[in-house]
C-alpha cells in the first residue's frame, strides 16, 4: 500500500499536545527550544506513528513543522516565518555540543563503531547533541543507549574522555573499556538512524585527515568511510598506550565505582593536551584503575 496519506488534524494536534504544548513554559519562550520539541515530535511521527499506519507519508522536518504550525493555534501566527525559523534552527544546532562514547573491548585493541542507515553513511562513534539541562555524561549515556541499545551509565567515568573543538563546536566522547564482543548485544532504540555495528581494530583505523578522506574496501567489496573517526584516533591511541604502559597487568574495570576501587589510594590523573595540524584542540583525561588484565578472543562482528 502506498504511503501517500497526509497526517490528519486530530493526529497532529494529539502529537503537538503530547510533545509541545505540555512542555515547561521556559521551553516555549524561544523558537530554538520550540523547534527541538518539534524535532522530537517528528521523530515520534516517523518512528512510531507511521509504523502503526503505513499509509501515512514520510515527512521531512521542515514539512512536519509546517503541518504542526498550521494545526496549532499557538504557532499558526508564525507560519509565514517558517523558512526563517528553520534556517535559524539549523544554524543554532551547528553550535550545540556533541557527547557520546568510545566503547573498547577488554583488550583495548578493538572499538565499536556505528554506521548510519544510508549506504553512503560513514562509520563513527555513537554520539549526539546535548539536550537542555543535560550534563555531559547524561547526554553521552543517552546517546549511546539510543544508538546501540547498550547502557553505559554504570561504566562511565567522568574523568575518562576525549574532548575536541571541531569547527567551533565542542565534541566530547567518554571512553568505556572492558566490553566483551562475544556477549555484548546491540540494538538501536531509534529507528531509521543506525544501520549497522562493527568492532574495528584501533590500530587499523585512519588517524589523519588524508586517511579519513579515503574510502576503504573490505574483502567483500563493500566501501567504508571513517571521516568522523580520524580526529579521535591519535588521542585514543595515546590514552590506551598510557593505560597499558602504567598498568601492564591491570584489567579494565567492569564498573568504575566498585567498593574495592573506592578503597584504593587515589592515583595521579594524566592530562595530555595537543594542537593538531588543523587547529583542533585536543584534551585527553585518563585516571588509572588497578585491576588484573585478562585477554579474551577478538571478534569482528557486523550486524
Amino acid at each position: 500500500m502506498a504511503s501517500n496519506k497526509n497526517p490528519g488534524k486530530d493526529l497532529i494536534q494529539d502529537i503537538t499536545t503530547r510533545f509541545i504544548l505540555t512542555a515547561p513554559a521556559e521551553q516555549l519562550m524561544a523558537f530554538e527550544s520550540i523547534m527541538f520539541l518539534v524535532e522530537q515530535a517528528h521523530w515520534y511521527y516517523e518512528d512510531f506513528v507511521r509504523e502503526q499506519d503505513s499509509t501515512l507519508r514520510s515527512l521531512s522536518l521542515k514539512d512536519f513543522a509546517v503541518v504542526v504550525f498550521q494545526n496549532c493555534s499557538e504557532l499558526r501566527t508564525y507560519l509565514d516565518d517558517i523558512e526563517q525559523i528553520m534556517e535559524h534552527f539549523k544554524a543554532f544546532k551547528k553550535n550545540v555540543p556533541v557527547m557520546g562514547g568510545i566503547l573498547l573491548d577488554n583488550t583495548m585493541q578493538r572499538v565499536l563503531l556505528v554506521k548510519g542507515w544510508k549506504n553512503t553513511a560513514c562509520w563513527g562513534f555513537p554520539r549526539g547533541k546535548i539536550h537542555k539541562n543535560e550534563t555531559d555524561p547524561q547526554c553521552a549515556v543517552r546517546e549511546v543507549l539510543e544508538e546501540t541499545g547498550y547502557d553505559i551509565e554504570e561504566l562511565v567515568c567522568e574523568d575518562d574522555f576525549i574532548e575536541l573543538n571541531l569547527d567551533g563546536k565542542r565534541n566530547k566522547l567518554y571512553i568505556v573499556a572492558g566490553l566483551d564482543p562475544d556477549s555484548a548485544q546491540f540494538a538501536p532504540k531509534c529507528k531509521g538512524e543506525i544501520g549497522g555495528y562493527a568492532w574495528h581494530k584501533v590500530a587499523d583505523l585512519p588517524a589523519t585527515r588524508d586517511e579519513g578522506n579515503q574510502t576503504f574496501l573490505s574483502e567483500d567489496g563493500v566501501k567504508h568511510k571513517f571521516f568522523m573517526v580520524w580526529p579521535y584516533m591519535k588521542p585514543l591511541r595515546r590514552w590506551i598506550k598510557k593505560r597499558q604502559y602504567n598498568n601492564p597487568t591491570w584489567d579494565m574495570p567492569v564498573n568504575n565505582t566498585t567498593p574495592e576501587q573506592a578503597q584504593q589510594p587515589q592515583q595521579p590523573q594524566v592530562q595530555l593536551q595537543q594542537e593538531d595540524a588543523h587547529g583542533a584542540g585536543v584534551i585527553v583525561h585518563m585516571p588509572y584503575y588497578p585491576q588484573q588484565l585478562q585477554l579474551v578472543p577478538l571478534l569482528l562482528w557486523m550486524q
